[in-house]
């Protein structure tokens, strides 16, 4: 990393007079040394400086010139406005499991032990399908994760998606390869697929399709899911512990890649990396909801809308966001995702599950 990004960074702290009282140090206009658009805070408040620690890429004497202040014994530094988080930052060292609200005794749990992504890699990805009012014929155009038993969880524009010929009919358990069922490896078998019918569709009342805002809704369905080596339930990050920037997440689901001339039979997985959300302003200007911003070195395209951003940690896969949009790949100009930060919904979510 450049020391050109470390500066922008971590700016030095400017000095200004501080006083020690009340067993904490205070400074002028509650800004504590820190430029206009920086703001003085403890370093697990701030991602961007986690993550340069969390990859040993923040010298001592770096840290040493961004710090503005203490409180007790705890140390401040001048972070980004942009960066800043009221709340501490989802680190390796504090990371836990939050049960989803599924009966089940785990969530997140992949059975395949092995670093292939193969036939039951991630198992909390269901199909969202749209039956053709004319032919019966269905179509799985969008992606899901699953909740519990009875709910898949998805983008509102997937769920309230409708057309002259379409309408939502279905979700699709178990699925892997698109051309056999059931899936098989070297190893075994899975089960057959299995088609739940959705009973009815919840969407997130802050919805709005112009903006995509609040793009989220769950899917309640007919019958349960029958858990599986290939249907598990994903698992949620708790609400006071958040993945940091240049963290690297997952992307999983039935679809095209940039650079893919066709869209391959089997389930596709694509590491992408948080970035700061301006580098989606592209969509922001627009006027776009813009939650989460991530980038690989390719990117989701057609048919990956719903798809779950997954995070690994220890043996548990937790949700981070789903696609809410990106870039069509039809040009050669291939711009970054833009995610529903799953977090913010964890409660509504639940609480309607």
């Amino acid at each position: 990393m450049s020391c050109l990004l470390l500066l922008l960074l971590l700016p030095i702290a400017t000095s200004k007079p501080c006083e020690y009282f009340e067993d904490r140090y205070t400074c002028q206009n509650n800004s504590l040394s820190c430029p206009g658009d920086q703001k003085c805070t403890f370093i697990e408040h701030c991602p961007a400086v986690v993550s340069l620690m969390e990859r040993h890429e923040l010298s001592a004497h770096r840290l040493r010139q961004a710090v503005c202040g203490y409180e007790r014994t705890r140390m401040k530094i001048c972070c980004s406005v942009d960066s800043h988080s009221e709340r501490p930052i989802y680190t390796n060292q504090d990371v836990y499991p939050t049960q989803s609200s599924s009966s089940s005794s785990q969530c997140g749990k992949s059975l395949v032990r092995n670093n292939i992504d193969s036939l039951g890699s991630y198992p909390f990805v269901a199909r969202i399908g749209f039956t053709n009012t004319l032919t019966s014929e269905i179509k799985y155009s969008c992606s899901g994760v699953i909740v519990n038993e009875r709910t898949v969880l998805t983008t509102a524009t997937c769920a309230l998606a409708k057309s002259d010929r379409y309408k939502l009919c279905s979700v699709l358990i178990g699925e892997y390869n698109t051309e056999s069922d059931p899936d098989c490896n070297k190893l075994f078998c899975g089960h057959n697929t299995s088609s739940h019918d959705i009973s009815y569709v919840i969407k997130h009342p802050g919805y709005d399709a112009a903006s995509f805002s609040s793009n989220v809704a769950l899917l309640r369905l007919k019958k349960a899911i029958n858990f599986t080596a290939t249907a598990q339930p994903i698992c949620f990050i708790p609400e006071d512990r958040y993945v940091s920037l240049e963290s690297t997440c997952t992307i999983v689901g039935w679809g095209k890649l940039s650079g893919q001339k066709a869209q391959p039979p089997t389930q596709q997985s694509l590491q992408l990396k948080l970035v700061p959300k301006q580098q989606c302003s592209d969509y922001s200007s627009q006027g776009l909801s813009v939650e989460l911003c991530a980038k690989g070195n390719c990117e989701p395209c057609s048919g990956y809308s719903g798809s779950p951003l997954l995070y690994r940690y220890a043996d548990s896969y937790f949700l981070v966001g789903i696609l809410s949009y990106g870039s069509s790949c039809d040009s050669s100009t291939i711009f970054p995702s833009a995610f529903i930060n799953v977090q913010r919904y964890t409660r509504w979510i639940l609480e309607n599950s």
